[in-house]
């Protein structure tokens, strides 16, 4: 019975590669119509339409809507559905080990199109989201996503001032130092992390293509103002596409941070501020 199990699973995982493969090779109207009868066919709620310049993505019975760009990432993000992008991203960070409370502040450096906000709004979580994304096409889909959340069309750096920033849209692998493959590259404006903060941070999540190292610099004494770091370190770093977790461990425990999980598929991190609570004002 397992061998029949694991037969079936194989060639199912086979007919979806070569039909994703097929999937992106049709326009954007062509691509909406094959990820909805997909959607049927595997029963989820998900769907997809072509609205002249991005995807709109809904869920059946329910009002989400949200706004994507790209074929790759639209369906690498919804293939089964808005809960379960929301649950596989709040395990890949680590979200339902924070217990977060209403009021709290979020930090999304690396925001994308907002995906990460979507499973607060499931939790019914009322915290307070801020996002930065420096790339211009997705920074147009965030800041309708996640509406009336501040957001900030800015990269992120260890100083303040001008950067090439290199962008490949598809895979969401956009970055401010150059990668080995990039669609085009532009001028940023960069910013320290530091200026933004000015009361505690129960979150800051990081995904910067491997500039983790250089946004953390920028956080200068504001680092011990937050509570949690939540960090995607994978192979992403340049050229050589290095990780960054040795040099993001290394430099947070050093300053007060230790070290509370690592999920290995991503390599991502979460890192806890061991003297975060000394921040706090004291009850009278």
């Amino acid at each position: 019975m397992s061998y029949l199990k694991n037969y079936i699973k194989f060639h199912i995982r086979f007919l979806l590669k070569i039909y994703r493969k097929i999937l992106f090779k049709f326009d954007k109207n062509i691509f909406a119509l094959l990820f909805n009868f997909r959607s049927l066919l595997i029963q989820s709620k998900a769907r997809v339409s072509w609205k002249g310049s991005t995807f709109s993505v809904t869920e059946k019975g329910t009002n989400f809507k949200y706004k994507i760009r790209h074929q790759h990432q639209c369906n690498v993000a919804y293939e089964f559905g808005v809960k379960a992008r929301a649950d596989s991203l709040a395990d890949v960070y680590f979200l339902k080990q924070m217990k977060f409370k209403d009021g709290d502040i979020f930090l999304d450096c690396g925001a994308n199109v907002g995906d990460l906000k979507i499973w607060f709004e499931l939790q019914n979580k009322k915290i307070e989201y801020i996002g930065f994304e420096p790339s211009p096409i997705e920074f147009n889909c965030l800041k309708d996503n996640v509406y009336p959340s501040i957001v900030y069309n800015i990269g992120l750096w260890n100083k303040d001032g001008e950067l090439t920033f290199y962008i490949s849209s598809q895979g969401a692998d956009s970055s401010l130092i150059e990668p080995k493959k990039y669609d085009k590259k532009i001028v940023s404006k960069v910013c320290k992390l530091e200026k933004f903060i000015d009361a505690p941070i129960k979150c800051l999540k990081l995904e910067a293509e491997g500039a983790e190292p250089e946004i953390l610099e920028g956080l200068g004494d504001a680092l011990g103002m937050i509570e949690y770091i939540s960090a995607d370190l994978g192979y992403e770093r340049g050229i050589d596409a290095d990780s960054t977790l040795v040099p993001v461990t290394n430099f947070l425990i050093t300053r007060g941070f230790e070290l509370v999980d690592v999920e290995h598929t991503r390599i991502c991190a979460l890192y806890k501020n061991k003297h975060f609570k000394s921040l706090q004002p004291k009850k009278t």
